[in-house]
């Protein structure tokens, strides 16, 4: 009887060992090499920014980083499948882009957090200085928006004999949507309050 038992175990063994083979294993994921820039947003997006980290957050390759050249540039071997790419960079708000299938190229558009900047221009008119009148500025001066806010703009003159004009344009690009303008001729000072969604805004003044 004890043989019996003996023999029975061996071969209950042999079958089990036979009955579950060993699964070959599966193809490596597929990867590629990811490109891209990194520029300040609108309207200043002719600015790179170098030293910008570019990393992976998540997918197979979560937690590879390169960093931007002098011109923007970035390289990343060895990302495949699904996943979000990160842009950062001190001084600006960081963005994430999903990257969800195999791109040639990725532009990321860095915007710098809202700040409260203030500028003053002083300058004289004088007669020797170009005409100028209600479509001819006189003067002007050109800032850059990357966010969207208030602008407040004065303008002071000190000849009582002069009446002059205040306005303000916003453009993106070399289009030019919105305008606003202040005219007077009571005054010696001409205040301008506007709210707009960014771009290259210009000022100027006008005789009126």
């Amino acid at each position: 009887m004890k043989r019996l038992i003996v023999v029975f175990v061996v071969a209950a063994s042999a079958c089990s060992s036979d009955d579950s083979p060993t699964a070959p294993p599966g193809p490596p994921p597929v990867t590629y090499t990811l490109t891209g820039t990194v520029t300040e947003s609108e309207p200043t997006t002719h600015v790179a920014l170098p030293g910008t980290v570019i990393r992976v957050l998540n997918g197979s390759a979560a937690g590879l980083t390169t960093t931007t050249d002098s011109k923007g540039n970035f390289s990343l071997t060895g990302v495949s499948g699904r996943f979000d790419l990160e842009a950062s960079k001190n001084g600006y708000l960081t963005k994430t882009e999903q990257i969800i299938s195999q791109p040639t190229t990725i532009a990321f558009r860095l915007m710098p957090p809202p700040q409260l900047l203030t500028s003053t221009f002083n300058e004289s008119i004088s007669g020797g200085d170009r005409l100028c009148g209600m479509t001819t500025p006189c003067k002007f001066y050109a800032f850059d928006v990357h966010n969207a806010g208030t602008i407040d703009a004065t303008l002071t003159w000190s000849n009582p004999d002069t009446w002059l004009g205040l306005s303000l344009q916003g453009c993106v690009g070399y289009e030019c949507a919105e305008s606003w303008s202040s005219r007077s001729r009571v005054d010696l000072a001409q205040r301008l309050t506007v709210n707009t969604a960014g771009g290259r805004i210009t000022t100027s003044p006008s005789n009126i």
